[in-house]
């Protein structure tokens, strides 16, 4: 299991993904689930694959293996090149690397193989929360970390800011979404010499032309929705960090906190009895709230007013001040 193995260097990781064109696999509601990943790799191995083609690790004598913790690379014995898949721990990349005339028909097993795969991991280790969505890389520079940026007819929406978002300037061949037979004939594909240029060019500018028509998704009817305000814009697991910075100092009240946030007290005393330090059990109880693990339909989803009035609250710690300081900075009204 990849839980075993060592994490790949920063070094090999880049030498090995490129975000240009790769397939992220995002998870709006608090990020992957604990081991989703290790039961993915194993299952695409699986005869349960859902892929017409076996896969295999992708192994060679003439250097190191890709075979990590967080990157493992596999092959498609009917397709050259390879199929290399990432755990970012709050989301997961897979990365093509085929010929051109292969690269549009390969998507379309791996987009395949990776969804229909989560689904039956999701389904045998019980979990009913956990829907992923495909996603790129978020094109914006200067930001903190890379972080997934999901897709709306042509445009490309911030996950980390809704306010940010831009038009599709990279062609993802896996937006097409079916998994359809190769439109050139196998024979003039594999019959080696016997394949003339000529046919070769008409083969790869075929494919070219049809990536162009399908390499982003139709437009639908449905207009954009207008972006969330600071008020009423949700919060997930990848705001973990922004959020502990924000309550660090008052870090002795995380169990005050943690109610004011509605989580339940058993949950607070099983945080409590792990007998960890202040800061530990904050980063705990504010995952847990990110996680969405309280009565969202009464009191809505995370965001950044909910926690305003949490920390103002009596119960959780009636610290006025930081709260005025968090609603300026994020620019939600002030605490009730």
């Amino acid at each position: 299991m990849p839980s075993v193995l060592r994490h790949i260097s920063a070094s090999d990781m880049e030498k090995r993904c490129s975000s240009a064109g790769a397939l992220v696999v995002d998870f709006p509601d608090g990020g992957p689930q604990s081991g989703v990943f290790c039961s993915l790799m194993s299952h695409v191995l699986s005869p349960e694959n859902h892929s017409p083609y076996s896969w295999k690790l992708k192994l060679s004598s003439q250097e190191p293996s890709c075979l990590y913790r967080d990157c493992i690379q596999f092959e498609v014995p009917k397709y050259p090149g390879s199929v290399t898949f990432v755990d970012r721990y709050e989301y997961f990349e897979v990365h093509v690397f085929t010929s051109n005339i292969w690269e549009k028909e390969l998507w379309g097993h791996v987009r395949k193989a990776v969804f229909g795969g989560i689904e039956t991991v999701d389904e045998t280790l019980g979990y009913s929360d956990n829907k992923p969505r495909p996603a790129i890389v978020c094109p914006r520079t200067h930001t903190d970390r890379p972080h997934p940026a999901y897709i709306r007819d042509k445009v490309w929406i911030c996950t980390s800011d809704c306010d940010k978002f831009g038009y599709l300037s990279t062609k993802y061949l896996w937006i097409q979404t079916p998994c359809e037979p190769s439109q050139t004939s196998s024979a003039s594909v594999t019959t080696g010499d016997a394949t003339t240029a000529e046919q070769r060019t008409h083969d790869e500018s075929s494919v070219e032309s049809s990536t162009a028509a399908t390499s982003i998704p139709s437009a639908s009817d449905a207009p954009l929705p207008a972006p969330p305000t600071p008020e009423t814009k949700p919060l997930g697991i990848k705001d973990l960090f922004s959020v502990c910075s924000e309550l660090v100092g008052v870090a002795h009240k995380w169990k005050k906190v943690g109610l004011a946030l509605r989580l339940h007290p058993d949950l607070l005393d099983r945080i409590e009895a792990k007998k960890n330090d202040v800061e530990d059990n904050l980063s705990d109880t504010l995952k847990e709230w990110l996680k969405k693990s309280y009565d969202t339909e009464s009191f809505g989803d995370p965001s950044w007013k909910l926690l305003v009035d949490a920390v103002a609250h009596r119960a959780g710690g009636k610290d006025r001040a930081l709260a005025m300081e968090i609603a300026a900075k994020y620019d939600v009204p002030p605490p009730q």
